[in-house]
């Protein structure tokens, strides 16, 4: 009677040590499967080798060859692309300045007293007129 427990005991502890084996294995191919995609998504965007133009992103990314007897080539970013960043670096940058600088901005309360911990020349106190007496 004995041996029979401890048989379904060694058997119950082998199928727990498979599956936990089962199910390291299989995070590790996950993992493996993810990182591959988004390598191949960022190289489909830039820096990733193509034949043609639909190897590439597209609108984003196009097939840069050297010369034109190069076969493979390598994706790269269209020239418009950098434009569309640089407009939005530049509108975040201006839309800060009008929350500091502008009273009708609903962060202007917010922008200015943040301002005044930064600035040491105490802007909105001003000077206090000296003493007589």
């Amino acid at each position: 009677m004995t041996s029979d427990v401890e048989n379904i005991a060694s058997g119950a502890i082998s199928d727990a040590e498979d599956f936990a084996r089962d199910a390291q294995n299989d995070a590790e191919n996950l993992a493996t499967d993810i990182e591959s995609e988004v390598t191949g998504f960022i190289d489909s965007i830039w820096g990733g080798q193509c034949v043609e133009d639909k190897n590439c992103m597209a609108v984003i990314s196009y097939c840069k060859r050297e010369s034109s007897i190069q076969v493979i080539g390598e994706c790269q970013l269209n020239w418009w692309i950098f434009v569309v960043a640089a407009v939005l670096i530049l509108l975040l940058a201006a839309s800060c300045c009008a929350c500091i600088c502008l009273p009708c901005c609903c962060l202007y309360a917010c922008c200015s007293s943040i301002l005044d911990c930064l600035c040491c020349c105490c802007r909105t106190k001003g000077y206090s007129p000296a003493g007589r007496g």
